[in-house]
């Protein structure tokens, strides 16, 4: 990390914390011969990210998908991370396997990702991916509101495009918080997006 970043982090972060809002986590807790292993999952997203709440301090907000996930955690689903050397909290959300195979691999990487990408021969819809979505979306929604306990000081950072709902329900509940979305995929021209059931 540049020393100019860790000086605008330590400017703008001295009074705030950061909460960080993404559908993978950057600790993965799983089940093994000799007991629990802990990984960290390949991927800039996760390992870039990490290393700014190293510093700042605050909450990753993000999809419990490890065989001993819930082994690890508090009665908020809550552990410290990094293992060796905690600085900050990792919420974790809990899906069912029907919420992955219909928010996750359904309209995230079957309607969003292709229709973001203009490969329109992939894109492919089901209501149920649609429920699903909304669903997961107010899960995690619900997550950060359980995070911030009302303060409003709070930086929210959501990622992606499969919480793209987040941003929205949570202004609701926290109109004055600062709330920032940022999708690591490219955003499609509005005649292509149109196609997008939901488009609006």
């Amino acid at each position: 990390m540049s020393e100019s970043f860790r000086a605008l982090l330590d400017r703008d972060f001295a009074d705030r914390r950061l909460i960080i809002v993404t559908n993978r986590e950057p600790y993965i807790h799983k089940k093994t011969s000799t007991g629990i292993k802990v990984d960290t999952p390949a991927g800039g997203v996760t390992a870039a990210l990490d290393d700014v709440l190293k510093t700042t301090g605050g909450v990753w907000i993000a999809w419990g998908s490890g065989t001993a996930d819930r082994d690890v955690v508090n009665p908020s689903s809550e552990v410290e991370v990094p293992p060796e050397e905690p600085s900050y909290t990792l919420k974790r959300v809990w899906l069912t396997s029907s919420d992955v195979d219909n928010y996750y691999h359904g309209y995230s990487n079957r309607l969003l990702w292709p229709l973001c990408h203009i490969t329109m021969e992939r894109v492919f819809f089901r209501k149920r991916f649609w429920q699903a979505y909304k669903r997961v979306n107010q899960l995690f929604s619900r997550a950060v509101l359980e995070a911030v306990q009302g303060r409003q000081d709070d930086l929210l950072w959501i990622h992606d495009y499969h919480l793209c709902l987040v941003p929205g329900l949570l202004r609701k509940e926290l109109p004055d918080a600062t709330i920032a979305h940022f999708w690591h995929i490219p955003w499609p021209d509005w005649s292509v997006f149109r196609v997008c059931p939901q488009a609006r």
